[in-house]
């Protein structure tokens, strides 16, 4: 039976094999209101799994859902923030940042890691994520 196997199947340890699911598994859940209702004012990132972030000298590689997004090293701020998990407004984290953040954004949601925060979005974070100020 051992024959049937791929010998690279049989060097990844469990920790391995879970590491590159967590990357490599498409989100599942999408908001179809991206852009209906104007530029987004927050967003949210909504991968199955906390992307991968890998800050190098000069870039920032985000490994999410199967993708994989460089970007130049200063977003790594703003990226941090934007693939969280928890919701972000927009202009607040340009401000903390000093970075282009709607920008970042937008790349974001068109990938499908992050996607705009409509109303209802919101609400279901109603207490259930704290901030900082909470």
């Amino acid at each position: 039976m051992s024959y049937l196997v791929s010998p690279s199947t049989t060097k990844l340890t469990p920790q391995d094999f879970f590491d590159a699911r967590e990357r490599e598994r498409l989100a599942a859940r999408h908001v179809p209101a991206t852009g209906l209702f104007g530029q987004p004012a927050a967003v949210v990132c909504v991968t199955d799994f906390e992307p991968v972030i890998e800050q190098y000298h000069d870039t920032v590689d985000v490994l999410a859902a199967g993708k994989k997004l460089t970007f130049a090293g200063r977003a790594y701020p703003a990226l941090a923030l934007l693939l969280s998990g928890h919701p972000v407004d927009i202009g607040d984290a340009a401000e903390k940042t000093g970075l282009d953040v709607e920008q970042l954004a937008e790349i974001l949601l068109k990938e499908e890691l992050c996607t705009e925060l409509t109303p209802a979005l919101s609400s279901a974070f109603t207490g259930l994520v704290t901030t900082a100020t909470s």
